[in-house]
């Protein structure tokens, strides 16, 4: 529902205050109240009825002029319909398109003489319907923004629909005498301060055949709004008619949408002077009391429908959650396998895992194994190395004799070469005694480590140092050339060596395959 507050320019409930009991159709003040009921803004407001006429008359405060009516007329409507696209003008030009083929046979066949025109044409739709059917056309809109909407819309042309109000367009067809054939009051009537003078002066404008068309809204909530003077009844209709020189040839009742539509034809007779008909708006009412209770029954029908359709949602409603339920169930369902196939999943994981423990927990067997044997290859590599390093001291104290040994061996030599014996023309060495070669060695190198340790230890070796050399002399003299007795003795020293060193390679061969052995063990764990 929209806030009217802001275009009427004050609170709805202050349209009530200004009351004046006054009918807006017939201008009798004899109005009495009907019925109250809640307008469009939820407003209560009471519903007069016109003792002559038999309108019925909101209780709102009226404008004091036409042209005070006419600009809140246009600030309503611009605000109803202002911010309309093209979409919504293409749909209301065809809307109207039906209406025109519903008054078909009013309106006749189209030609040049039989001009349509539309008193309050608003957006233009009806028109724009009209001139496409082939009618020629006039219209007028007082509002410029809905004209405007018009002109762009719906096809029809600045002189085809004027910036005009209601009067100033009758005005000009009085002046300019345009034959009209049909003039059309479309949801205009209800909004004129005066439209029982306006359809007077249309009555003139008409030759006797000539017809009008008229729809008004019923009494309805969201009809009752201060733009609203009035509202027709058949009795209404029935006494305008007869008091403006017409006759109603068709009374159509849209009651899902409360409307009520009417067509007028022009009598032979003048317009009658300025009376009401009260007679006809009596056999009115008794119609309208009838058309009422129809309505009551009708509207009955239409809560049971409608309490019968509620109940077919609810039916349908029950029936698509008894569908979703049952898709849920399948859900579910399939959840469920879904789940058993996952745990199924899990177990064999499960299975897997524990495999793969027990595979785990073997490899760190083995590797506690091979850590165990490592640590054994690690031993017997380290006592290997000491062996080496024993070795190898050895080695260096067989070279260090050696050394001592050429050493004792060369100064033999220079010993030899002072002390021989000539004998019957020949040189040779006498032998002095009975000791063997090695005593004789043994105590000449005795002899020289106690003449190195002398100083270190306070030995004084110098009385046994000539007995020992002159007994070796004997004895080499004896036995053996010198030449031949260093040779022998550096040969023996010479092997000695070699022995010790072929040791050592041998050591050092069996530490290297050891060596090798323990990186292809460490290997093959890496593998594994």
């Amino acid at each position: 529902m929209r806030d009217m507050s802001a275009v009427l320019g004050r609170e709805p409930e202050a349209n009530v205050v200004g009351f004046v009991p006054g009918c807006p159709l017939c201008g009798a003040t004899r109005l009495v109240p009907s019925f109250e009921m809640l307008d469009r803004y939820a407003h209560p407001v009471s519903i007069h009825q016109c003792l002559q006429c038999a309108v019925l008359v909101p209780a709102y405060a009226r404008p004091d002029s036409s042209e005070e009516a006419t600009a809140s007329q246009v600030r309503h409507h611009e605000h109803e319909w202002q911010a309309q696209s093209e979409a919504d003008m293409r749909r209301l030009v065809s809307d109207c398109t039906s209406i025109v083929d519903a008054f078909s046979e009013v309106l006749g066949a189209p030609g040049a003489d039989r001009r349509v025109c539309e008193l309050g044409a608003g957006r233009g739709g009806l028109l724009g319907a009209l001139k496409a059917r082939g009618y020629p056309v006039l219209g007028c809109e007082p509002s410029p923004a809905l004209r405007e909407l018009g002109l762009r819309y719906a096809g029809v042309t600045p002189e085809e629909l004027r910036h005009l109000p209601v009067h100033g367009l009758l005005e000009l067809l009085e002046r300019e005498r345009t034959p009209v054939r049909t003039f059309i009051f479309w949801h205009v009537l209800e909004h004129l301060r005066d439209p029982w003078a306006v359809l007077r002066r249309v009555a003139g404008l008409c030759a006797p055949g000539d017809h009008v068309i008229a729809q008004c809204p019923l009494v309805r909530a969201d009809y009752v709004f201060p733009e609203h003077y009035f509202f027709l009844t058949e009795g209404t209709i029935l006494g305008l008619a007869e008091s403006s020189g017409f006759e109603l040839v068709r009374l159509d009742y849209d009651h899902e949408r409360s409307f009520v539509g009417f067509v007028l034809r022009r009598r032979a007779s003048p317009v009658p002077p300025r009376e009401w008909n009260a007679q006809s708006t009596l056999a009115g009412d008794v119609n309208q009391s009838l058309v009422l209770q129809s309505e009551e029954l009708r509207r009955l029908r239409l809560k049971v429908d409608a309490e019968t359709r509620l109940r077919e949602d609810r039916d349908a409603e029950v029936q698509s959650m008894r569908t979703l339920l049952e898709e849920r169930m399948r859900g579910l369902e399939s959840q469920s396998v879904m789940i058993a196939e996952r745990d199924r999943t899990i177990t064999e994981t499960w299975r897997e895992l524990a495999s793969r423990t027990e595979a785990l927990a073997e490899r760190d067997r083995l590797l506690a194994e091979t850590r165990a044997l490592l640590e054994a290859k690690s031993q017997e590599l380290t006592t290997m190395a000491s062996r080496v390093a024993a070795v190898e001291s050895r080695q260096w104290e067989l070279e260090q004799q050696l050394m001592d040994r050429t050493l004792e061996v060369r100064n033999l030599k220079a010993v030899l070469s002072q002390a021989p014996e000539t004998q019957g023309g020949s040189s040779r060495w006498r032998p002095a005694g009975q000791e063997s070669l090695p005593t004789l060695l043994s105590l000449h190198l005795t002899h020289r480590l106690y003449q190195r340790w002398e100083g270190v230890r306070g030995l004084n070796v110098s009385t046994v140092a000539p007995s020992i050399n002159e007994r070796l002399l004997v004895f080499m003299g004896k036995h053996v050339p010198p030449q031949l007795a260093v040779k022998r003795d550096a040969a023996w020293l010479q092997d000695k060596v070699s022995r010790v060193s072929g040791r050592m390679k041998n050591v050092a061969r069996k530490g290297g395959q050891a060596g090798k052995k323990v990186l292809r063990l460490a290997r093959r764990l890496r593998e594994k």
